[in-house]
């Protein structure tokens, strides 16, 4: 179980693109199902967003799983985007939110496979720097 959503934006022409600012029924409507369910106000946030600036993995959007909602239609991250993503998070973690531990449980609980896990790093390997591709490496050698 997610404790809230993270956008990574908006399906634009067959491409994901920035989603910046939510529109504000969408903003109105997230908020009150965070004042009926008793969630946080920031339990949907583009904070993911800033991964459009390195690039999302490559085939990213043929594997999105997409559900309609009424008027509202949502694309989920793949199982192998998701997996790649996780390790982002896990090596990146956000000092603000004192739950980023979560992405790691995350991937335990998601028991990723050597072959995800390969795809994850060479996702990764395309972009990060120094450090953050070696906690990566620490992180993936921990879950073989």
């Amino acid at each position: 179980t997610t404790k809230d959503l993270d956008i990574v934006g908006a399906m634009q022409d067959g491409r994901v693109v920035k989603f910046r600012p939510l529109p504000a029924a969408f903003v109105g409507a997230a908020r009150d199902v965070a004042q009926q369910f008793g969630l946080p106000a920031d339990w949907i946030n583009l904070g993911p967003d800033s991964l459009l600036d390195k690039g999302l993995p490559d085939g990213f959007t043929s594997r999105l799983e997409t559900e309609g909602y009424g008027a509202l239609i949502v694309s989920f991250a793949g199982r192998l985007d998701l997996i790649a993503l996780k390790v982002y998070a896990a090596a990146n973690p956000n000092p603000r939110d004192p739950d980023s531990g979560r992405h790691l449980q995350d991937l335990n609980d998601l028991r990723p496979s050597a072959d995800e896990l390969v795809f994850a790093r060479a996702w990764m390997a395309g972009w990060a720097a120094g450090d953050l591709l070696a906690r990566a490496d620490r992180i993936i050698g921990g879950l073989r």
